[in-house]
């Protein structure tokens, strides 16, 4: 069982608490806690992206961003997971190892972080939906698998979602028709497959996945540089939406 960590970041009536999956399973599961700010200054985005900036900050310092040392990307492996994405294999062919490399490292340094959706908000799970919040270029650093948060993902029916690298999640009720958008509590142990929350998602009309569908993984900063933003999506790739530095995906 995780064991709980409590930063207590904001304390008042607002508060709400989220958890901080580290992709490295022999450290603690994180509890947390901030103030809720609405939809138009939610603090769990804007506190996610921070963390996210500095991460890549410092993948970049540490994959010879300054100093020109290429060595750390294999340019071919990035080709084929952009391509495997949906990237433009024909500008691939014609770009050289080292434009590429150039541009992967430009990409990283962005801040940038994507926010998937485990569930969303139904009547059945009481207008409830969680997501993780995670590095948008986690597959092109080679970030570990997060054993755990991918767990939590096919606990709620999403089959094939396999989550790298660190990740935050937290709970919020959307309910459009009354109008109504607050952060609410998610706890250490609710990050269970097997737990209440995960049961329902499943179910018919729970806002989970019924089994199908992974959620792309490229960003969409480097989708743009690729070419891939002027094409249609396929059907069988999750809903996208990008905003401030964002990407929001859902399976179907």
């Amino acid at each position: 069982r995780a064991r709980t960590k409590t930063h207590c970041l904001y304390l008042g009536m607002n508060s709400f608490k989220f958890i901080f999956i580290p992709s490295d399973s022999s450290q603690p599961v994180e509890e947390r806690e901030g103030q809720d700010g609405g939809l138009t200054n939610d603090f769990l985005i804007q506190y996610a992206k921070k963390y996210f900036a500095e991460e890549s900050a410092a993948f970049a310092a540490g994959n010879g961003a300054s100093s020109g040392d290429d060595t750390h990307i294999d340019a071919q492996q990035v080709r084929q997971q952009i391509i495997a994405a949906g990237g433009d294999s024909e500008q691939l062919r014609d770009m050289d190892d080292s434009s590429l490399i150039d541009l992967i490292k430009k990409t990283q340094s962005q801040t940038s972080c994507e926010i998937t959706a485990l569930t969303i908000p139904t009547p059945g799970n009481k207008f409830e939906a969680v997501s993780l919040y995670g590095d948008d270029h986690a597959r092109n650093k080679n970030l570990p698998l997060n054993t755990r948060a991918s767990a939590l993902g096919k606990g709620c029916g999403h089959s094939n979602l396999e989550i790298h690298g660190d990740v935050f999640v937290g709970r919020c009720v959307d309910n459009e028709a009354g109008d109504i958008w607050k952060r609410v509590n998610f706890g250490v142990d609710e990050a269970d497959p097997e737990s209440e929350w995960c049961r329902v998602a499943r179910q018919s009309g729970g806002g989970g996945s019924n089994g199908g569908g992974t959620p792309a993984s490229l960003s969409g900063s480097l989708q743009k540089v690729m070419g891939g933003a002027n094409r249609q999506r396929r059907d069988n790739i999750a809903q996208e939406q990008d905003y401030n530095g964002f990407k929001w995906s859902q399976n179907d």
